[in-house]
């Protein structure tokens, strides 16, 4: 046997950041990603996560990508390691689509990681051919996302109530 380093698997890569799967420990990252009212209130119920709620997040989304390669990733910065939040695709059967997701930490905002991952992310989907479409959304007083997905060129379809919140919802399609 001989000595070497663990390199975590790279799942997507863009200039500054790096989707991989999560790891044992991870779950306090998630919590801190979303423990506030402020961190919280678009995502979700809505609600602070707590410990219990991000393993159960993380659980799922870790069988997800192991079932078919896709799910909601760790989100990384790519010359220090630090965590900068979680990024992927989730296959919703309600819409019979992907769904595109991201949460940046709050210490993260305004430094163009969503929009960096969002147009990595959407190269990556293509590239692989999941689908000849994805969808993505976020809630109608989420300025902050909203502007991303629009930045990212995806086409606004309708504004749907969704776990009882309205959200403006996105598609994008292969070629565009």
């Amino acid at each position: 046997m001989t000595g070497g380093v663990f390199a975590a698997p790279v799942i997507c890569e863009t200039e500054r950041l790096i989707l991989t799967p999560w790891r044992k420990g991870d779950t306090a990252h998630l919590v801190d990603l979303h423990s506030t009212v402020e961190t919280s209130q678009f995502v979700s119920t809505g609600e602070p996560w707590n410990w219990h709620y991000a393993a159960a997040r993380i659980a799922g989304w870790l069988d997800a990508f192991e079932e078919s390669g896709t799910g909601k990733l760790k989100l990384v910065a790519k010359n220090d390691g630090r965590f900068i939040g979680r990024a992927g695709f989730s296959w919703s059967e309600e819409s019979g689509a992907f769904e595109l997701g991201y949460a940046i930490h709050r210490e993260e905002w305004g430094k163009g990681f969503a929009t960096e991952i969002g147009r990595g992310l959407k190269q990556w989907f293509f590239e692989r051919r999941l689908g000849e479409r994805f969808i993505a959304f976020a809630h109608v007083d989420n300025g902050a996302s909203l502007s991303v997905l629009r930045k990212l060129g995806l086409r606004e379809t309708e504004v749907r109530i969704y776990k009882g919140r309205s959200f403006q919802f996105f598609e994008s399609l292969s070629g565009t």
